[in-house]
């Protein structure tokens, strides 16, 4: 780099820097002092991601380009599914390349699998036909010819059966294989990409009002898909409650669901602690945050304890580690819900948390409150958890497992 700070006056050429915004703004102010100078900010040429409807022409371009079948409907929900996982550092284009490879592989191991069933079904119904057609000296005849006949059969077309067994007049279609669906292109079924992700909510215990929070959001999210508009945001999170009352289990299904809504680019949820996210020397600290941060784009950064970084033995670090934290959520490449923080803890200490910086209850405006657990919480659980397993209970244990 100094080199090129060095030699770029005598030049005769034009240089051009490319790169990532966030990762740009670091080396022109930091690397060299030379480089602003040599590089005028203000001829930066900045690109944008492209839009789901972008996407989506590339898409039908660069399948067409590999004489890959695939329709508008299919291309218009694979360019949707792309556009949720448009965070920091998007691949766009590239992105776009790494489903159309899924796909590929998913289309032909389907398309094997389908060819390995259908032999079969035809190995066993032209076998019907021979054993029939033993019964009669012509009919066997005419059997065996038909079944060599259509012995090299397109596996891929469609099978018409009769009363006799298989009919003999199958439709070919050359380009069906080719033929690249959803399911190829993301990996997942119909019911796994439509199941409501809120169904998870149903298996936790003790959560009622928790669960009503998280609904309102659903309601918003469904009116802004109906309706457009500017999309909802939704927020960072403060946990706040006893140990064991569900915090961490809570914190992947927000991550999944915010995903299958749209919200979140994946459903990644980086797990961590508040003494984790402090640093031991001078300097060390900030990267430690922007690492961890980095790790949980486009998904979920949970951080439990959230106040071991105040705790006295950090060595004042823990405050420049929530410095940190507050001033990367604020930065425009993890605005707009490109990451959601949540962070956990006990109820006072959480509190104790908030009033040594204002600025975390400005940045985390989302409060969910984890009740104590009761004898009648403990045992909804017990019962759910044995229902799981195809156990019950009788009106005797009930009351055992209450006093227990």
């Amino acid at each position: 780099m100094e080199t090129l700070v060095e030699e770029i006056a005598e030049m005769k050429i034009a240089v051009i820097l490319c790169g990532y915004k966030f990762e740009m703004d670091e080396m022109i102010r930091q690397q060299n002092p030379g480089l602003s100078q040599r590089f005028d900010y203000s001829n930066l040429v900045f690109f944008d991601d492209f839009t789901n409807e972008e996407l989506m022409i590339i898409l039908k371009n660069k399948a067409k380009s590999k004489k890959l079948l695939l329709d508008c409907v299919t291309a218009k929900e694979a360019a949707d599914e792309l556009g949720k996982k448009r965070v920091v550092n998007f691949g766009n284009a590239g992105e776009v390349d790494n489903m159309l490879q899924t796909g590929i592989k998913n289309n032909l191991k389907r398309v094997k699998d389908e060819s390995k069933i259908l032999q079969k079904y035809l190995k066993r119904k032209t076998s019907n036909v021979n054993v029939n057609a033993n019964a009669n000296a012509n009919a066997n005849t005419n059997a065996n010819a038909n079944t060599n006949a259509n012995a090299n059969v397109n596996v891929f077309a469609p099978l018409n059966e009769n009363e006799n067994g298989l009919e003999l007049e199958l439709e070919y279609e050359p380009d069906v294989n080719k033929k690249i669906t959803i399911e190829d292109l993301t990996g997942k079924s119909d019911a796994e990409r439509n199941r409501d992700p809120f169904d998870k909510l149903d298996d936790l215990v003790n959560m009622k009002k928790i669960k009503e929070q998280l609904i309102i959001f659903k309601k918003k999210l469904m009116l802004w898909k109906i309706e457009g508009g500017q999309k909802p945001e939704i927020g960072n999170f403060l946990f706040v409650g006893p140990s064991g009352a569900g915090k961490t289990e809570l914190a992947y299904i927000i991550g999944d669901i915010f995903n299958r809504l749209g919200v979140l680019a994946t459903n990644n949820v980086v797990m961590t602690s508040g003494k984790k996210m402090v640093g031991k020397y001078i300097g060390e600290t900030p990267k430690v945050v922007i690492d961890l941060v980095g790790q949980a784009s486009g998904g979920v950064l949970f951080i439990d304890e959230a106040y071991g970084m105040m705790d006295t033995g950090t060595g004042g670090y823990g405050e420049e580690a929530m410095v940190t934290l507050l001033e990367l959520l604020t930065i425009p490449e993890n605005k707009n819900d490109r990451v959601i923080v949540i962070m956990a803890g006990y109820n006072e200490d959480m509190e104790t948390l908030c009033s040594i910086n204002q600025g975390i209850t400005g940045r985390f405006r989302n409060v969910l409150e984890f009740e104590p657990w009761d004898s009648e919480a403990c045992l909804s659980l017990v019962k759910k958890k044995a229902a799981d397993d195809n156990f019950t209970f009788s009106d005797s244990n009930h009351t055992e497992a209450e006093i227990l």
